[in-house]
């Protein structure tokens, strides 16, 4: 009786752990953005941002977090897998995939967005949720932002920060949406990474500004090959850039497909952007 109640108790206590390990809580992302030296400061490092590219960048990864949350409250909507806008950005997906995916590229996303970013000097110490922003323009080219995941190319998450990303000023560049929908052409509109124009909208007989934050959705664009991020320590979570010779047009990531569309990081962005600009679209 004694041997059968040490054996009930050692299963109670493997099943307390096992409960536990289920419920932990996620790690959150460890965010640090390296800034430019003050005066009498010395750093190995290049790239360090400046004052105002930092509270540039502080501001964007609140719009993007927004974003994110927006994009899991509606994708999370039962039926979400059916709409048109699901349909014709990430190609036929059922009802669990899509629950999967949104948890970990925008809800986990989201969560991620929200921590802390710390001003550093130097590289972040060993850690696979720890995340460097920087502000080198060596290898830009014509990117906005680059991103590298800790491994044999990087000793650490990296997401570089190029001089177009912060194009624009802090006022909000606009989307370019709407106007291309009222000519029959709501695939076929400028991407939001580019947007200089004015949009009108006119949604539900209502006339509409949107405004929409350029950084943010680079930042959704980079969180989908961000495992710090996403939360994840698997490669294959890192979404591939299928439409980037194109220039990541909505044109480009449209013609996708099948199973495509849902593996190109643009397209998630997109998604997020259409969302807030167009959610009918989601319903």
């Amino acid at each position: 009786m004694k041997q059968f109640a040490l054996v009930l108790v050692h299963l109670m206590l493997l099943s307390a752990i096992s409960i536990s390990r289920s419920y932990a809580a996620p790690v959150p992302a460890q965010l640090r953005v390296l800034r430019t030296p003050k005066k009498g400061e010395t750093t190995k490092m290049k790239g360090g941002c400046s004052d105002a590219r930092i509270a540039k960048l502080e501001e964007a990864l609140g719009f993007a977090r927004e974003l994110a949350n927006s994009a899991a409250e509606e994708l999370s909507k039962d039926g979400a897998e059916l709409s048109e806008g699901v349909q014709t950005w990430l190609g036929p997906v059922n009802r669990g995939t899509l629950r999967v995916q949104v948890a970990k590229r925008f809800t986990s996303v989201a969560r991620n967005l929200g921590a802390p970013l710390k001003q550093v000097l130097r590289e972040p110490t060993k850690g696979e949720t720890a995340l460097l922003f920087h502000c080198q323009e060596q290898g830009c080219s014509d990117s906005l932002a680059m991103t590298q995941n800790k491994g044999s190319t990087s000793k650490f998450n990296q997401i570089q920060l190029c001089p177009l990303f912060f194009k624009g000023g802090l006022d909000q560049d606009i989307a370019a949406y709407t106007a291309k929908k009222n000519a029959g052409k709501r695939n076929k509109f400028r991407s939001p990474t580019n947007a200089r124009e004015l949009v009108i909208l006119l949604l539900s007989s209502m006339l509409v500004i949107l405004v929409f934050q350029q950084q943010s959705y680079t930042l959704l664009h980079e969180a989908q090959h961000s495992l710090a991020l996403l939360g994840s320590s698997k490669a294959r979570d890192n979404l591939q850039d299928f439409t980037h010779a194109a220039g990541n047009t909505p044109q480009a990531c449209h013609e996708l497909q099948g199973v495509s569309k849902a593996l190109n990081a643009e397209n998630w962005a997109l998604v997020a952007f259409l969302i807030k600009a167009d959610p009918a679209r989601f319903a």
